[in-house]
């Protein structure tokens, strides 16, 4: 079969040339041919090999006859294929039984219960994703490629689909902008307002884009291919700014669901069922269009950057599209929020982006606990006015279980995107500044400072609701773990300023250790007293054991980083003291506390070691042990019961005579002098919850301890902090 022939209509010429074989009646072979091309099952099969072939899932049809790959050139294929899938797809939407709402199988990854019209959407997918991916030498841009053929796409499709030809009429008329953007990535962005887009003008009659119609006939199956048809397509452009657009648009095509007006195809399907969703299928192409954390990062420019006035908005705007960032714009946002952005922007480091948005979004919807009041009345002024998004109430109007998944699925985004953004700040401090010098420490240093910066505010703005997002306190367990990383990252950044001290007054690590002071730092203490009274799951049933000490091991570890933090400021304002450097301000932004109010003794923790032990049943070699043991134990407890009670009694022998001389505080000398000696640090107790595989009597720090092996010791744990 030729690699430049569409395989759709190959198939269509091999079954009309069969049937010229078989007889030579026009009027029959035309019966045939019809009789064919509207049998469902044969246009499943067609379509789902071409699924197939586009994905490179698979090269076989029938057994015997062998499709070859696609070669190395198949710009062809794909223009050829992507405009028969769409045709098809925009005529098998108005057959209800062809579509998601029929099947009930929206998410569903196997091809053999997917709808005829999810089935064609995806594979029109491929095909721009084919396109946009492509690193054949031609004479045409990836842009230029998948503009034409949706283009061509949307042509043939108006003829497929004649009720459908007013709405691509509508959006090919449009006027669309880009900022510094090549002309050839607006021409593509124009070709997809048909599928994502948002109305701005009041004036204008409401028509609603693809994804929106989709939504609201409840064809949520292909809400999901269009969502991922989008993506595809934003691998074209080069300009970040048009993406960030993009995602924006697709969030804000929620608003649309409940108005009136017409749709791109003139759907009337109903609501159909409202007990699910999409939201998160939205949500996740929103945050990889945003490139994730980075486009919430303020980024550090030197100074000159490539003759660019970097004061001006037009030239701090063009610096991050040089970088690869996307360009902030509130007014893409609704209106409603442009107070608190424009707020968010003139703070120093502020870059609200697409996860703030929907951080504080689920925020203000789930609503906070009564610990989280003070602390949200005190620092942020948010509301479901000024936050509230549209795709997040969307999802919230359905059922409570589709509600409790959606809501599950963003949180486990929001916490991902956290963690892959301190996964790129511990490979900078860890791996390439400590073989740095110079500006270019600086300079690394600054932006690692503005990574945390991005992380701690997504942090500081998902522990309010937290509580909520599930019954089993996982998402208040994965924002402390983030937090311990954080500390832990900040730390040996801090470290790092030793060999450059004068470094460290920088503008960007001021304004992270005063938001970690004074927001973070509240909110993570929040957290952790929400986490300890955390005992009860839906339905009054409690939390396992294992879940209680896994939550207590995170706990105990994020005190344990702190407290790591702080020696390093302590540290690090040593060094600056030495220097001459001014490290007074460095004391508003740590907390050192000198001792601990609690006090472990190794014999409580021996003993409910032994009574939470399984019982065995009785042999000899257990026996002699279990013997033995008790014995000595009941000698040292004996004798220690023994020192305590009694007045010890010292004999003085001078000459021929005995003389007994009482010492009231010997006992007691003895008894502080081994306390004294069975002092160990917080890394011995943590050692078994971390990583860190330290030898029996180190500490985290390297410190050391001697245990006396005085049988009458007191065995007593204190913890002394560093300083002491």
């Amino acid at each position: 079969v030729p690699h430049n022939l569409s395989f759709v209509t190959t198939l269509y010429s091999i079954c009309r040339q069969t049937n010229r074989n078989d007889s030579d009646d026009e009027d029959n072979l035309q019966s045939n041919f019809s009789r064919l091309i509207y049998n469902m099952p044969f246009r499943r099969f067609i379509i789902t090999k071409s699924l197939l072939l586009v994905s490179g899932a698979s090269t076989v049809i029938r057994a015997g006859s062998r499709f070859c790959s696609i070669p190395s050139n198949p710009i062809a294929a794909y223009m050829s294929l992507g405009p028969l899938l769409l045709a098809e797809f925009c005529s098998l939407c108005y057959d209800l039984e062809n579509t998601s709402i029929a099947t009930k199988n929206s998410a569903s990854q196997s091809t053999h219960y997917l709808s005829l019209t999810q089935l064609s959407l995806r594979a029109f997918s491929f095909c721009v994703h084919g396109l946009s991916t492509s690193t054949t030498n031609q004479a045409m841009s990836n842009a230029q490629r998948v503009q034409f053929m949706i283009s061509n796409a949307i042509r043939i499709a108006s003829r497929a689909a004649p009720s459908s030809k007013d709405g691509w009429d509508y959006y090919q008329s449009l006027n669309v902008q880009g900022n510094n953007a090549p002309q050839d990535e607006i021409e593509l962005k124009k070709s997809l307002t048909p599928f994502v887009s948002f109305k701005v003008d009041a004036n204008a009659p409401v028509r609603l884009c693809l994804f929106s119609e989709l939504m609201r006939s409840s064809m949520y199956g292909e809400a999901i291919e269009c969502c991922h048809l989008i993506k595809a397509a934003a691998a074209s452009f080069s300009e970040p700014s048009i993406k960030h657009h993009l995602s924006v648009m697709l969030l804000r095509c929620f608003e649309q669901i409940k108005q009136v007006g017409v749709g791109l195809l003139s759907l009337d399907h109903g609501e159909g069922n409202q007990n699910e969703s999409c939201v998160c299928y939205a949500i996740d192409t929103a945050f990889e269009l945003n490139n994730n954390l980075d486009g919430d990062t303020f980024v550090p420019f030197p100074h000159g950057f490539l003759g660019l006035d970097l004061m001006s908005k037009k030239g701090f705007q063009l610096a991050r599209s040089k970088m690869g960032l996307t360009s902030m714009c509130p007014n893409y946002w609704p209106e409603k929020h442009l107070d608190r952005l424009m707020d968010e922007f003139s703070s120093q480091l502020g870059c609200p982006g697409t996860i703030q948005q929907i951080t504080w979004a689920l925020t203000v919807q789930l609503g906070c606990s009564s610990i989280f009041s003070e602390v949200m009345n005190s620092s942020s002024p948010v509301t479901k006015r000024n936050s509230g998004l549209a795709c997040i109430r969307s999802a919230s109007k359905t059922s409570g279980s589709n509600f409790a998944k959606e809501t599950r699925s963003i949180a486990n985004m929001i916490s991902a995107s956290i963690e892959s953004g301190l996964n790129s700040a511990e490979f900078v401090t860890a791996k390439l500044i400590p073989h740095m010098s110079g500006s270019t420490l600086n300079m690394a240093q600054r932006l690692v400072m503005c990574l945390l910066m991005s992380a701690s505010k997504v942090i500081h703005a998902s522990s309010p609701s937290a509580e909520f997002v599930d019954t089993s306190g996982s998402f208040a367990s994965l924002l402390l773990k983030s937090t311990k990383k954080l500390y832990s990252i900040l730390a040996r950044l801090l470290l790092s300023f030793l060999a450059n001290p004068h470094s460290l007054e920088s503008s960007e690590t001021k304004c992270l250790l005063k938001y970690l002071a004074s927001n973070l730092m509240q909110s993570v203490a929040a957290l952790l007293y929400t986490l300890q009274e955390k005992h009860e799951t839906t339905g009054g049933k409690f939390l396992t054991e294992n879940k209680i000490e896994t939550h207590g091991k995170i706990s105990a570890l994020l005190v344990c980083e702190k407290e790591k933090l702080d020696n390093a400021f302590l540290k690090i304002g040593a060094k600056l003291k030495h220097v001459g450097v001014r490290s007074d301000w460095l004391q508003e932004y740590s907390f050192i506390s000198l001792n601990r109010d609690f006090v472990i003794k190794r014999a409580d923790i021996q003993l409910a070691k032994e009574r939470e032990a399984p019982r065995t049943k009785k042999n000899t070699v257990s026996g002699d042990k279990r013997k033995i043991n008790c014995e000595t134990s009941g000698k040292m407890m004996k004798q220690k019961k023994n020192d305590k009670a009694a007045v010890p009694v010292a004999k003085i022998v001078e000459g021929d005579e005995e003389v007994d001389d009482v010492s009231h505080d010997s006992g007691g000398d003895e008894e502080f002098e081994s306390d004294d000696n069975d002092v160990v640090s917080l890394g011995n107790l943590t050692n078994d919850m971390g990583d860190n595989d330290l030898s029996e009597g180190e500490d985290l720090d390297g410190d050391s301890f001697n245990a006396d092996s005085n049988e009458h010791s007191s065995s007593e744990i204190e913890f002394d902090s560093e300083n002491e």
